[in-house]
């Protein structure tokens, strides 16, 4: 028997146990998700950039060893996006963007700065190694790609997780004294789809961008707006394959047509997220005491938050049915009447009724000569405004009432306030005296190859002439 060669593989056996402790943190520390939970959120919430860099590998470290939790999970996806941003190992934003002159500052979140390097405040300087901008382009279709689908696919775990609790239990409460603040920070599962839904647009958007040739010289493209003489069709003349759709003979190997369907299906999914966070947050079940919500929609936002996410259904549902998408913008007049004096108030809302302004019909004495609609807040039938004007001498009044079932008429109506001098109130009456609405239709689904296309982008575009205006009648001709 050979006594030494045992000797060393009993030594080697006995080394390789040691190591397996020392790099795997769960096993060597017997860390609980809740220490590094703890450890994560101390060095994030430090937002210095050393802070947040150790918060990433803490919860990489995390996910190791608790591999479904969702809280973890959840930061994880967040410190991944930071930690690209911040890292200076040759791979990240920070040393990309240094290669094209625009260099990175500070030590925190508060003093942190991308400025680019100019000569006498004027012109931009790029180094003479500066890559075109398809390294940007490429960037942007693998190494942030990669990172947004793997955060995406955190938050998809996150939400699993929490979906198989009750609805209270669905929230994670940050200490106040991690965060700084007079109060705890309280995030939940609504703050988890919406960021979810967040990273999934950035990723259609992206998917978009980076589907079409961008391969210019960055140095040439700057030193002409150095000098006022950047013309884009000259640019497109020059580059012949800019803005066409991938691949091309120098770029064989990206199919863009691709990208562009996933991109049309991902938009769609965030839009799903969307509508599931909006629920969740204006039905949020409660914030535990002491605490204060991470996201939530005040009354003010209502209604414009109601359009918006009418919008984005519809957007939806026309990229589902290959339809043409069509959006409604109006703008209501009202005259509202004090019952007192008859003095009048003309008032115009926009944005589904949530702000506008108004204006003194009979002079300036009933609440002010003009001002702004900085609230509006619709409660079943009753409704309240909240106005507000500038000057020397500035005010506000709120006005609440009982909307009719048609919403053209206030009644049983109240007012008081500020109107510069002193208080006033009063009852009054109002009626919508027109609506003025302006119809858009706007058909994606050939951007995204869906029923026609994909085109290049740059067929979509005009001729230019000889000063870059564009040619009238050429709008496809590019």
């Amino acid at each position: 028997m050979n006594v030494n060669g045992r000797a060393v593989s009993v030594f080697l056996f006995i080394a390789l146990i040691i190591l397996s402790f020392l790099i795997n943190p769960s096993i060597s520390s017997g860390q609980t998700a809740e220490q590094y939970i703890e450890t994560g959120e101390t060095d994030l919430f430090s937002e210095t950039i050393a802070g947040i860099l150790s918060a990433h590998t803490t919860f990489q470290a995390a996910k190791s060893a608790y591999t479904n939790d969702p809280v973890i999970n959840v930061y994880l996806a967040v410190t991944r996006l930071l930690e690209l941003g911040l890292r200076e190992d040759g791979t990240g934003a920070t040393d990309l963007a240094a290669r094209y002159g625009v260099l990175r500052s500070g030590t925190d979140l508060d003093t942190l700065e991308f400025q680019p390097t100019m000569t006498g405040d004027e012109y931009l300087i790029v180094p003479e190694t500066a890559p075109s901008s398809e390294t940007l382009r490429s960037f942007g279709a693998t190494t942030l790609l990669n990172d947004l689908n793997a955060s995406i696919a955190n938050l998809d775990t996150a939400i699993s997780e929490w979906n198989k609790l009750s609805e209270n239990a669905r929230k994670w409460i940050v200490a106040k004294e991690r965060t700084g603040s007079d109060l705890d920070l309280e995030w939940d599962y609504g703050d988890i789809c919406l960021f979810r839904a967040a990273l999934k647009m950035a990723k259609s958007l992206l998917l978009v961008a980076t589907a079409y040739d961008l391969d210019v010289d960055v140095r040439e493209v700057v030193a002409l707006g150095n000098i006022d003489a950047l013309n884009v069709g000259k640019i497109l003349e020059r580059y012949q394959d800019l803005l066409k759709l991938l691949p091309t003979v120098a770029n064989p190997s990206v199919i863009g047509a691709d990208q562009l369907a996933t991109a049309r299906t991902t938009l769609m999914s965030a839009i799903d997220d969307y509508e599931l966070a909006s629920l969740q947050i204006r039905n949020d079940p409660g914030t535990n005491g002491g605490a204060q919500e991470l996201i939530a929609i005040e009354a003010c936002d209502l209604l414009k938050e109601e359009l918006m996410r009418e919008r984005l259904i519809a957007l939806k549902a026309s990229l589902v049915n290959g339809t043409v998408f069509q959006f409604t913008e109006s703008e209501e007049t009202w005259l509202f009447t004090d019952d007192d004096s008859n003095d009048r108030l003309q008032v115009q809302l926009i944005d589904n009724r949530s702000n506008g302004e108004y204006w003194g019909m009979d002079g300036c004495d009933f609440i002010s000569c003009s001002g702004e609609i900085e609230c509006v807040v619709i409660e079943g039938d009753q409704v309240t405004l909240e106005l507000a004007f500038g000057g020397i001498y500035p005010g506000y009044a709120t006005f609440t009432g009982t909307l009719n079932a048609e919403g053209t008429q206030i009644t049983v109506g109240s007012y008081s306030g500020w109107n510069g001098h002193q208080n006033v109130s009063g009852t009054f009456t109002a009626l919508r005296t027109g609506v003025d609405e302006e119809v858009t239709n706007v058909n994606l689904n050939p951007v995204f190859g869906n029923g026609s296309g994909p085109y290049s982008a740059r067929d979509l575009l005009p001729l230019f002439d000889c000063d870059d205006e564009p040619i009238l009648g050429t709008m496809g001709h590019g």
